[in-house]
């Protein structure tokens, strides 16, 4: 009951604000928003025909030095049945029926695309092909299936409970089965009852999360019939999107860090689930270069992501745009999570204690910057801290703005993990997603003392270290990094690939290291070391 009441104050504000005539927050308008979907789904298709397999076959130029991508068939769904003929959506139906339960069980992911295939176009659908489809979601749906297991209290407030929410609600809503519907409804009361204790979810402003996630709440919010399903849902999303909508940094078009669980590619400010989610909305469409992307193995869920974004439709009421507009310097945001107990089952295992979440950010006409004090399932798919800013407004390029990140690392001589354990069991050469510990951070203003806690993942570590990395796609030169020179104890470069290099300033503290990517003619820069943390405008971060 008191999180229906969230709901219905929330929806109150809704009505109070919309009455209120006009709204002075510029949106674009619906024809504006349908083209950009449009851009999105024609970037994400191209991208994939060119680099992924958009038909089940690998591209002809799929770069040799990325992996072969696994799962990869919601992507391939998604472009198919955007196009809106019969024929493909005839083939996005037998592409799911083909993922079907792998490994005894359905991807998480497929509920949602289930839903938006079956409400969307049944009626374009034969008889047979139609039965098939009522299949697999009456299968997806099953007590004892994966879904329905993920709409509990180990999956709430995270990617996984809302794609089972609406896999598994709206299914009963399909089927006429009030105990799924009141599953699915159960998952949504969860990810409520987060926000009215804590302030928000447990994969709160995921830059690769959020893509899933709004994918199941924008399913439920667009067909649900049962009004409370489809209320809470909408809330969840207004909720979210204010809470990221104040963390996004116009001069950077970046939102900021920090955030609960995302990939490799997001920390480059390249496409990502979340600029996805709001490139439709925002006043001024986001810069979303893939130029770096062919680098990464999750392009293809970028991919998807951007696919995702032009399909499904996401609760975005006008009065949201008061979170872009008239912003007075500095902005801050602070806002609370939650995060259940973890156990790390990689090496000797570290246990990491359920905790709250205390999360700052800081912004500048310059830069943004944020902390989380605890992190939630892997220090590499939390940022603390993060920082992003301006090197020329607006941004047109990869060059235009930096984004800066920590991690920390095992060993003196195996920086990059050699054949030491590592998040997956990745131990290929430049994969920065490696973080062998957990970073813990404590924010005022524009400061913040970070703390690191390490795995134990080997008892022969003979060497800790934190690394800072500042990314430079294109840009002039990594800017100045500053440690005090009594602190300094070498400086040379740790480590090289045939992708990136590293520059490194050590200390018997710590790590900081310039990361650039080497194109085919770029020569590696070295950062110049003194004695705080700095950005080439004078307004650092220390």
């Amino acid at each position: 009951m008191r999180m229906m009441i969230l709901a219905l104050v929330l929806f109150a504000l809704c009505g109070v604000v919309m009455a209120a005539s006009p709204l002075p927050y510029r949106l674009p308008s619906a024809e504006e928003q349908v083209a950009r979907k449009r851009q999105l789904l024609d970037w994400g298709r191209r991208w994939l025909v060119q680099y992924g397999r958009p038909f089940d076959e690998m591209a002809p130029n799929y770069p040799e030095n990325v992996p072969f991508p696994v799962g990869d068939g919601t992507a391939n769904t998604l472009y198919l049945f955007a196009q809106g003929r019969e024929a493909e959506v005839r083939r996005a139906v037998e592409a799911m029926a083909k993922l079907g339960p792998w490994e005894k069980q359905y991807g998480i992911f497929q509920g949602p695309a289930m839903m938006e295939l079956w409400f969307r176009y049944r009626d374009m659908l034969s008889d047979g092909t139609r039965a098939h489809l009522l299949k697999e979601i009456e299968k997806i749906s099953e007590p004892g299936e994966r879904l329905w297991g993920c709409c509990d209290t180990n999956c709430a407030g995270g990617n996984w409970g809302f794609c089972s929410a609406a896999g598994v609600g709206l299914a009963g809503e399909i089927l006429n089965d009030e105990l799924r519907l009141a599953r699915g409804k159960y998952a949504l009361k969860l990810a409520l009852d987060q926000i009215r204790r804590y302030g928000t979810i447990t994969e709160y402003n995921s830059p690769t999360y959020y893509g899933p996630s709004f994918a199941g709440l924008a399913a439920i919010s667009t067909h649900a019939k049962d009004a409370e399903f489809r209320d809470m849902a909408r809330a969840i999303q207004a909720v979210l999107l204010a809470q990221s909508l104040t963390a996004y940094h116009p001069p950077t078009m970046q939102v900021s860090g920090p955030w609960q669980r995302c990939y490799h590619q997001d920390v480059y400010g390249g496409p990502s689930a979340m600029k996805a989610l709001l490139y439709p909305y925002l006043p001024e469409a986001l810069y979303m270069d893939q130029a770096h992307q062919w680098q990464f193995p999750s392009m293809v869920g970028a991919c998807s992501h951007m696919m995702q974004g032009a399909v499904q439709d996401v609760y975005f009421p006008a009065w949201l745009g008061m979170f872009l507009t008239d912003r007075n310097t500095p902005w801050a945001l602070r806002m609370t999570s939650h995060v259940p107990k973890i156990t790390d089952r990689r090496g000797l295992g570290t246990e990491y204690p359920e905790s709250d979440i205390n999360v700052d950010i800081y912004q500048t006409p310059v830069y943004t910057f944020g902390s989380a004090s605890y992190v939630f399932h892997n220090g590499a798919h939390a940022e603390t801290p993060w920082l992003s800013w301006s090197v020329k407004a607006p941004v047109r390029g990869l060059g235009d703005f930096k984004n800066g990140f920590f991690r920390m690392l095992h060993h003196d001589a195996l920086v990059e993990g050699g054949d030491n354990e590592s998040v997956f069991g990745k131990t290929s050469p430049g994969y920065i997603l490696w973080n062998e510990g957990r970073k813990f951070a404590y924010q005022h203003e524009n400061r913040a003392i970070l703390f690191a806690h390490p795995d134990r993942l080997v008892t022969e570590a003979t060497r800790l270290g934190l690394s800072f990395f500042a990314t430079e796609l294109g840009g002039d030169g990594v800017d100045e990094i500053y440690i005090p020179p009594s602190l300094l104890t070498r400086s040379r470069c740790c480590c090289e690939t045939a992708v990136f290099t590293w520059h490194c300033c050590r200390c018997p503290a710590m790590t900081t290291s310039a990361r650039r990517p080497r194109w085919k003619s770029a020569a590696p820069r070295r950062s110049i070391c003194r004695s705080a943390f700095s950005t080439t405008r004078g307004r650092g971060v220390r």
